[in-house]
């Protein structure tokens, strides 16, 4: 059974309001609101620069009389579980729908998202082989209706995946989100291209909907939000994720709207938020969290997958550590029935979230094979030694564009940088791969033979790389 629901491009328009005048209370509970919102949007990194001010003003307050010291790892993150599942009547109710870590790192000033896949499979309480979004759903069951309990349980197992330890969660109900959206009257959204979903469960007892925008602005009800914040047949999962990112700004937007902030309407949203937002952190968690940084920090999106292409990834960067499994999905070296063997997941999670800023520098890495070839020739496992090791940075994020030859023969490994680019925390990367013993900087981009060069990083494998690695097989995941 089908129906359809589509929407037409609609302008904009603006409106001009005129400041009223704002009472003491109001002015309270305006500020306790915006305080706990912008907690969220901060994880979210969609603020915008007015809103960012009223963040400052607000930490800056209240953190010189409060706030708790939120807890770190090791590398001095703060790590949060994001969970987004069902609730009320919804099939699944309590299947996660969406699952993933967000790890703030304080020395960078920047956020770590890493994207779980629901089909990971993992082993639950009882040694069964489970979907990990079924661990929300079956502690849920097991304690009671606790879902505060259940999500306990959830971040125990994305603790063993990750090796991040997560102090913290925050879970989003879906029709909670819905009742924001319409308290506030709905919100703007503008779609890039035409979006058809032919097959959108309208319930689950088979019937399904066409739910299709049309490419400009679309103005959305809090239903029709959620069904283009959970649409699978329209565009890929990416694309989804980009698009709750784009619902999560517009809702903020309305939020903060001057039209929104009457004390009735502060009232009426916060009751609904209470609604959708299940968390352990306290307010003066929330308080120290904001003495962390006041300024919204740089966003970085990241993903496990078996999908080792990057260049697929249009939102999320990939991680690729696992692999097609009967059933589900598995950790690359996992065999022989060992279902958490995470050392490679771990060691993405590590990577990313204690130097996520490498992202930001966008460097393109081209590779030079350094060596003697005839003597590399003669190892018992020299073959394809700057090609396999182009491939391991790949699968760790980072963007390798080319792997070639080069007549020049090295004893060290070296980089050279061309141009005036700065690519500090992209070389710190690079060398848990590689032991780099010296970095060659050509502002001008003409090295010492007078060659220009229109590329920005070099890594040259020297002769020490090349006989080291080849002694033995090869190994894509280990990092130094």
């Amino acid at each position: 059974m089908f129906r359809k629901t589509q929407f037409a491009r609609k302008p904009l328009q603006s409106v001009k309001v005129s400041k009223p005048k704002t009472s003491r209370r109001e002015k309270i509970v305006r500020w306790g609101l915006l305080g706990t919102f912008l907690i969220i949007s901060y994880f979210a990194g969609w603020m915008q620069t007015w809103a960012k001010q009223i963040a400052n003003t607000v930490a800056y307050i209240a953190g010189s009389t409060i706030g708790n010291s939120v807890q770190k790892d090791e590398s001095k993150n703060i790590n949060v579980l994001l969970v987004g599942y069902g609730g009320g009547k919804h099939g699944g109710a309590q299947l996660a729908d969406t699952i993933i870590v967000a790890s703030y790192n304080t020395n960078q000033h920047s956020v770590s998202m890493i994207s779980l896949p629901r089909d990971l499979l993992v082993l639950n309480g009882s040694g069964d082989v489970v979907k990990i979004n079924s661990i929300l759903s079956r502690a849920y069951n097991n304690n009671g209706g606790d879902i505060r309990s259940a999500a306990q349980t959830l971040m125990k197992s994305v603790e063993k995946i990750t090796g991040l330890t997560i102090p913290y969660y925050a879970m989003i109900d879906f029709d909670g989100f819905i009742q924001v959206v319409d308290s506030v009257g709905g919100i703007d959204i503008y779609v890039p291209q035409h979006f058809l979903d032919r097959e959108y469960p309208v319930d689950w007892n088979g019937t399904y909907e066409i739910f299709e925008l049309f490419e400009g602005w679309n103005h959305l009800s809090g239903p029709n939000t959620l069904k283009y914040a959970r649409s699978r047949h329209s565009t890929s999962d990416f694309s989804r994720s980009k698009r709750q990112q784009q619902i999560i700004e517009a809702v903020a937007k309305k939020i903060l709207s001057r039209d929104n902030l009457s004390i009735s309407k502060l009232g009426e949203l916060y009751n609904y938020y209470t609604t959708i937002v299940k968390t352990n952190l306290q307010l003066d968690d929330m308080v120290g969290l904001a003495k962390n940084g006041t300024n919204i920090p740089q966003m970085f999106a990241f993903g496990y997958t078996t999908q080792c292409a990057n260049t697929i990834w249009r939102t999320m960067v990939a991680g690729c550590v696992l692999r097609d499994a009967s059933g589900g999905l598995l950790p690359e070296n996992s065999s022989g029935g060992v279902i958490e063997a995470y050392r490679d997941t771990k060691t993405f999670a590590k990577i990313v979230s204690s130097n996520p800023a490498f992202l930001a520098e966008d460097a393109q890495i081209t590779i030079y094979n350094a060596s003697d070839k005839e003597q590399s020739k003669l190892l018992p496992f020299g073959d394809g030694i700057a090609s396999k090791t182009a491939a391991k940075m790949r699968r760790y994020a980072l963007d390798v564009q080319e792997v070639t030859n080069t007549d020049l023969i090295s004893t060290g490994t070296f980089v050279e940088i061309y141009g005036t680019g700065t690519y500090d925390n992209t070389i710190e990367l690079m060398k848990q791969f590689v032991p780099i013993q010296q970095v060659i900087t050509y502002p001008d981009r003409i090295n010492t033979q007078g060659v220009m060069k229109t590329g920005e990083v070099y890594l040259y494998l020297g002769e020490d790389y090349i006989q080291n690695i080849g002694q033995k097989e090869f190994d894509f995941y280990s990092i130094i």
